[in-house]
């Protein structure tokens, strides 16, 4: 989660430097920043998920001793689980998709995702 979120900060730093190189590189710049920014967006999909989760699981348990109904929280918890699984799926062709964007830029080659790279376990 925490790479994942590392990603995310490096991205919007992308996209800072981009806007600033647009006016002078022209189109592939800005295609680059909208490719940049895809990635933010998917990327703060999953860390709004990540964050919603232990809470609302934190406020079901808080339910469920007051002995109030608890069927919501479950419901939100695996809402919040599905949005993390449909990020990690979307990760590897969005990755991609900025890569070939950034071709233009010197040295990307060795930035690039290795698609062999698991994006599915909880550490990332």
């Amino acid at each position: 989660d925490q790479t994942l979120h590392d990603a995310r900060k490096a991205d919007k730093r992308l996209r800072y430097v981009i806007e600033v190189a647009a006016p002078v590189v022209g189109k592939p710049a800005r295609r680059l920043g909208r490719q940049a920014k895809k990635l933010q967006d998917l990327l703060g999909e999953y860390q709004e998920a990540v964050v919603t989760r232990p809470l609302v699981q934190e406020l079901g348990s808080a339910a469920s001793a007051s002995g109030h109904p608890t069927s919501t929280y479950y419901l939100v918890d695996a809402l919040e689980q599905v949005r993390t699984d449909h990020v990690l799926e979307k990760l590897p062709r969005r990755l991609s998709r900025l890569y070939d964007e950034a071709a233009w830029l010197p040295n990307t080659t060795a930035l690039q995702y290795d698609p062999g790279t698991s994006w599915t376990g909880s550490g990332n």
